[in-house]
């Protein structure tokens, strides 16, 4: 299946391969976690990073996925006690 999009958020959470054009040049083509690892070419395709991968890269945690359960798991691991009470 073929997903056309610029919602970073949906790309990560659900999407394993990506693909970036830019003025109709292919710019990358691999993993969509490679993908998120490359700011000045998400910015020079005109795209924002996915949530997660801002998040990871300020608190410094490597997920194994750009998806919100993997960051809080990889958060956890440092004890960082997010959670209830």
């Amino acid at each position: 299946m073929v997903l056309i999009g610029h919602d970073m958020d949906f790309v990560a959470e659900n999407c394993e391969r990506g693909v970036c054009l830019e003025a109709l040049r292919l710019r990358f083509d691999g993993p969509v976690a490679e993908l998120f690892t490359r700011a000045k070419l998400l910015r020079s395709c005109g795209l924002l990073p996915c949530r997660v991968a801002r998040l990871r890269d300020r608190f410094a945690v490597r997920p194994e996925r750009c998806a919100p359960d993997a960051f809080l798991a990889a958060l956890g691991g440092r004890g960082g006690g997010f959670g209830g009470a």
